[in-house]
């Protein structure tokens, strides 16, 4: 219905909001929807809408364009598409905002979330792509968060991602047949758990 009001009313919000920003945030919803349900290809098609560069130019949130390209590599992650997973990521990574009015965004939090979504679709190139030195980047990755992660563990914001990072560490060492290393990691994560 409130597409269809969009198109309805087209002429009326071109004057009304000019930047489009009624537009931006109908896509963003219709694209929270459709990921949330399942539907990563419907989700990425409402969120490409966003991403286009005449849209991009107009929109002065960027922390709502840095959960676009989240969600965007999110969505192709779980499209199997890892590569074009990584590439989002990579762009999310260069659209974080270094200040933002809202008391909750922390950028350090950010980056080091996106390392690990980052490392995860290393280790799954690496996995399934035969690309084996993405094993070694995805180490990397997990090592760049946890510089930060760590240090804050007795925060339970920060136990998810401690869990995941160690869960992708323990993942490419046993893939590697290093398994004591694999082990340490496992244990790392266990006091995390709850």
């Amino acid at each position: 219905q409130t597409e269809q009001l969009l198109h309805q009313h087209a002429l009326a919000l071109d004057t009304l909001d000019p930047e489009g920003a009624i537009a931006t945030d109908v896509a963003y919803t219709r694209g929270v929807f459709y990921y949330s349900t399942g539907d990563f290809a419907a989700a990425v098609e409402a969120f490409d809408e966003i991403v286009q560069p005449r849209s991009l130019s107009q929109i002065s949130d960027s922390v709502l364009v840095t959960d676009v390209f989240a969600y965007l590599g999110s969505a192709f992650y779980r499209l199997q598409n890892y590569q074009k997973a990584l590439d989002y990521y990579l762009i999310e990574d260069r659209w974080l905002p270094y200040q933002v009015e809202s008391i909750e965004y922390n950028r350090s939090y950010r980056k080091a979330l996106n390392s690990l979504y980052r490392a995860q679709s290393e280790y799954a190139l690496a996995k399934y792509e035969g690309e084996t030195e993405a094993f070694q980047q995805g180490k990397n990755l997990v090592h760049q968060a946890f510089t930060f992660l760590l240090p804050n563990q007795a925060n339970p914001r920060f136990r998810n991602p401690i869990l995941s990072g160690a869960n992708v560490m323990a993942s490419i060492f046993q893939e590697q047949q290093q398994y004591d290393s694999a082990l340490y990691y496992l244990e790392l994560a266990l006091p995390l758990q709850e």
